[in-house]
């Protein structure tokens, strides 16, 4: 629905984290938003984040989410039932044929993904690396010509001529 038509209810966001975001080892970490100068007053637009922590040791579990939370850690909980539930239909999903080959597609699809991401990310490392050294390079060549006493003006054609150097980056290496 639009937010014209759900703004009168609270809206939460919720994360189920299975590491502890923010290190204090609490089971959940609740906020709302505030003013930063007058905390006591709300924005009043019924917003609320929850992140629950899964590696909580501690948990004071007033809505029952403690078997849930372990079972992010391949827990189970004995005589949970939200828990169980959950361990079935985990079960029932990693042997029904059809929804395993779309699970696994889309693990494939991660992977491929993140190996197009690292091919990537080589790749701009090695050009970075291939234009700091030809800044350097360019550097050396200016000590070395201006140490034979050759005009700044001959310097910057070389350069420009050389590197494919506009005007303005010739001069900035002669500097």
């Amino acid at each position: 629905d639009s937010y014209d038509e759900q703004h009168v209810n609270p809206i939460y966001v919720i994360f189920f984290c299975d590491f502890d975001y923010y290190g204090d080892g609490a089971m959940a970490y609740e906020f709302e938003m505030r003013s930063v100068r007058n905390p006591a007053r709300s924005a009043e637009i019924g917003l609320h984040l929850v992140v629950f922590n899964a590696k909580a040791q501690d948990f004071h579990d007033k809505i029952k989410l403690a078997g849930f939370l372990r079972l992010m850690h391949n827990e189970r909980t004995p005589g949970d039932a939200l828990a169980e539930r959950i361990y079935e239909k985990m079960e029932q999903v990693k042997h029904d044929p059809e929804r395993w080959q779309s699970f696994m597609k889309y693990e494939l699809d991660l992977m491929d993904a993140r190996n197009e991401g690292l091919e990537q990310g080589r790749e701009q490392g090695i050009e970075q690396g291939r234009d700091e050294q030809q800044a350097k390079d360019i550097i050396l060549m200016v000590k070395i010509l201006k140490n034979n006493q050759i005009s700044d003006e001959q310097i910057e054609r070389d350069l420009m001529s050389n590197y494919g150097l506009s005007r303005q980056e010739a001069q900035k290496y002669m500097k």
